[in-house]
């Protein structure tokens, strides 16, 4: 009869609770299926999600013991549904538990305890790259506990989990967005005085809808709030004109005027070198929603990056932001040094460009080109004549200078003798 009664309540649990998807602010997500149970747990409840026909999940106690859906003590109720498991566990083992499921964000688990964690209410929206300061104050029946092992060694840690529709992303990864510890550093004010007050990063986080698990604890206890957020994208435009041989870059801001109050803006930034600190400006808004900063020409070449921040009001609920703007980077080239020219150059008038040849010019060009050629072939050939008869003349054999003359021949009878004639 116990037993029917308690499968009555859990499917009642079950039927309100999943048909609306109800999350308790304080319920943890089971984001590893890992959770340490403190001494201070009066009760605790899994919610452990699985596919669709597997097997029921498997609870491993501090000890090594197993908790099966078929087999368990009176102190632990459970129902098993076709893709979900609800098991509630009255005065729970201290220690480390685990959860032996598919891992799936939608796992958590909900705690019956004195031991609770405040946490001050976020901003339903925020913006990529909003710094948000968060406080979270450990409570036991509503004050700060006084155990030393609640207070040693306190930490915050903050992660992000993706939307897909109207659901946790299954296949998505939390992103961590903050971890800090109750030790009097940055914006915590007190160590160990169950006061965290930390930063919630959101730098480069993408606009969409996310849910964010806060989680405050140590090695003996954890104790989680989550909320949903809605990240809007950045509510600035810059845009950068490089520098020049007299100044550095200059600063053009373009204020989105439906989510921030243009005179309530003001910019803070540095430039910073890889040799050395450059300057630090301030932008002041007005109404206008247009904002520009001309900086200075840094001294030494070389690549520097412009670190700014934003803070404003926003125009829907007057909220205070504070938002880290995307680094900006500027190059310093050496200095373009103006030709010099002398005075009595200057003086003199420039030379006037010689007119474009007529088109009929580059027939005569050809036609010179072409006698000359003609002329050089015409010495070529006289030249090779020439040397062919000296060649010949070469090869004539020369006459023997002793050989006897040859005799000459008597003249005829009748012939007379001309003495006039020398031969």
């Amino acid at each position: 009869m116990a037993r029917l009664a308690c499968g009555l309540w859990l499917l009642l649990i079950s039927l309100t609770g999943w048909a609306n998807e109800v999350y308790a602010p304080s319920d943890i997500p089971l984001l590893n299926n890992r959770f340490r149970i403190d001494p201070k747990v009066a009760e605790i409840t899994f919610f452990i999600y699985r596919e669709a026909g597997t097997a029921p999940a498997i609870l491993v106690q501090p000890d090594g013991s197993k908790l099966y859906h078929f087999r368990a003590p009176e102190s632990v109720r459970w129902l098993s549904l076709p893709d979900k498991d609800l098991i509630t566990i009255t005065h729970p083992m201290p220690g480390p538990w685990q959860t032996i499921a598919q891992v799936d964000p939608r796992n958590r688990i909900r705690l019956v305890t004195d031991l609770s964690m405040a946490l001050d209410k976020l901003p339903l929206r925020v913006y990529s790259g909003e710094q948000l300061k968060v406080t979270g104050r450990l409570l036991e029946h509503g004050k700060i506990p006084t155990e030393p092992f609640y207070l040693s060694d306190v930490g915050m840690t903050m992660k992000l989990l993706a939307f897909a529709g109207n659901e946790v992303d299954p296949s998505g990864e939390p992103r961590l967005i903050g971890r800090f510890k109750d030790n009097g550093r940055d914006l915590d004010e007190k160590p160990e005085d169950g006061v965290v007050t930390a930063r919630m990063d959101m730098t480069g986080i993408d606009g969409g809808k996310y849910r964010v698990v806060i989680s405050t604890g140590n090695e003996i206890f954890v104790r989680s709030q989550f909320q949903t957020l809605l990240v809007y994208p950045l509510p600035i435009r810059v845009e950068q004109s490089p520098a020049t041989n007299d100044y550095g870059p200059r600063l053009n801001f373009y204020l989105d005027e439906e989510e921030l109050l243009p005179d309530s803006v003001a910019i803070r930034g540095s430039v910073v070198g890889e040799f050395d600190e450059g300057e630090q400006f301030v932008v002041q808004g007005s109404a206008d929603p247009h904002l520009a900063v001309q900086l200075k020409r840094p001294e030494l070449e070389g690549r520097y990056t412009l670190n700014m921040t934003l803070f404003g009001t926003t125009k829907n609920g007057k909220r205070e932001v504070m938002i880290k703007l995307p680094p900006e980077e500027f190059n310093i080239y050496p200095l373009v040094q103006p030709l010099a020219v002398s005075a009595a150059s200057a003086a003199e008038p420039l030379a006037a460009e010689p007119e474009p040849e007529p088109q009929g010019s580059w027939l005569w060009l050809w036609l010179s080109l072409g006698g000359i050629a003609i002329l050089a072939l015409a010495a070529g050939v006289l030249f090779w004549l020439k040397q062919r008869a000296l060649r010949r003349a070469l090869l004539q054999p020369e006459p023997d200078l002793f050989a006897p003359a040859p005799a000459q021949s008597k003249p005829a009878e009748g012939d007379e003798l001309d003495l006039n004639r020398l031969d």
